[in-house]
Parts: C-alpha cells; sequence; structure tokens
C-alpha cells in the first residue's frame, strides 16, 4: 500500500505534467503566455487537492485488488533477503 507521503509525490508529479499541458493549450487558445500560465497554475491548485483525495479514496477500496493471504505478511517479515542467504 502507498504511504501519504508517496500519493502526494505522485500527485504533484502528475500535477506538473497536467499543468504544462493546460498551459499549453491555453496558450494556443489564447496567444497571451502570462494568461496561459495562470490558467495553469489555478487549475492546478484546484486540482492537487482532488487527485490527492481521489488517490487515499481508492486505496480504501478494495475492487480489483488480489487479495494477499495474511500468513504472506507474517512470512516476508521474517525471511532474509534472499541476498544474503548463503547458498
Amino acid at each position: 500500500m502507498d504511504t501519504k507521503r508517496r500519493s502526494l509525490a505522485k500527485a504533484l508529479s502528475w500535477r506538473i505534467v497536467a499543468w504544462s499541458i493546460t498551459a499549453a493549450v491555453a496558450y494556443l487558445f489564447t496567444g497571451r503566455a502570462v494568461f496561459a500560465l495562470s490558467i495553469g497554475f489555478a487549475d492546478s491548485l484546484l486540482k492537487i487537492f482532488a487527485y490527492y483525495m481521489h488517490e487515499r479514496t481508492w486505496m480504501s477500496i478494495d475492487y480489483g485488488r488480489n487479495p494477499v493471504p495474511a500468513y504472506a505478511h507474517a512470512r516476508a517479515a521474517s525471511e532474509e533477503p534472499r541476498e544474503l542467504v548463503a547458498s
């Protein structure tokens, strides 16, 4: 499961990509760079929080996940990493 910090990092990286696309489209329609950048910035401010909440909500939904057997967590925690095990 992703941590909250990972979800936030993913949201921020996606917003950089999405901001660039929004600003480019706004510039193509208006020809005004400052206005286009402002639209991209405002759009990103609103959507970064929407994406984060969307991501966290999906983390709590089991739909489409393969169930992990309860013993798998205990076994994985007790095993030594494979590269440290002598052959």
